[in-house]
């Protein structure tokens, strides 16, 4: 399987944010997981606004109400069940999964 590149912007804001975390100070070495940056919570987001946050998904699979994104952020897999929303008639975050290494994909994880 191919997976196209994370968005430059999206990678430095991603890499800004785990390196700064919680205590808004620039890292040098590792961070200590007190002050890890909060997870990325996409839950209740619009797919419209997870597009914006991490660009284009790496693929997307359509299955009427339903669509999968897959995201491939380093060496993080994300994935993204999507519904739509009859109300509104927009797709929005249901679920999200995260295929990885725990430690590494840290900032992915379930609230």
């Amino acid at each position: 399987m191919r997976f196209r590149r994370m968005p430059v912007a999206a990678t430095a804001l991603l890499a800004v944010a785990l390196l700064i975390g919680a205590s808004g100070v620039l890292h040098a070495g590792p961070v200590p997981a007190s002050t890890a940056a909060p997870p990325l919570r996409l839950v209740g987001q619009s797919e419209g606004e997870v597009r914006r946050l991490l660009g284009r998904p790496n693929r997307v699979e359509n299955n009427g109400p339903h669509k999968l994104l897959h995201y491939q952020l380093g060496d993080c897999t994300v994935l993204l069940d999507l519904f739509v929303d009859v109300s509104t008639r927009r797709y929005d975050v249901l679920s999200q999964r995260i295929e990885g290494d725990r430690q590494r994909c840290a900032h992915f994880a379930r609230h």
